[in-house]
């Protein structure tokens, strides 16, 4: 076997070395398990129903002397 050179040792630059981890083992995940885990999501989400308010309650409540932002309106 031919001698090959050693590996430069690797040299710690911080948070770049941990991003180009990052990617790499984030790029590595298969797209099948990815996709398995987002379908378990949505119908999770789709199974269970959501948390009801009061019957006939409105969500937003306006006050009658409440006034809207609009633009002023010029006398004819």
């Amino acid at each position: 076997m031919p001698n090959l050179p050693e590996p430069p040792a690797k040299i710690d630059t911080g948070d770049f070395d941990r991003f180009t981890e990052f990617v790499r083992r984030l790029v590595a995940v298969p797209h099948t398990e990815i996709k398995a885990k987002l379908d378990a999501e949505r119908e999770a989400k789709r199974t269970s129903k959501p948390v009801s308010r009061v019957a006939g309650a409105p969500s937003k409540v306006r006050s009658k002397t409440s006034v809207s932002p609009t633009l002023p309106v010029r006398p004819a």
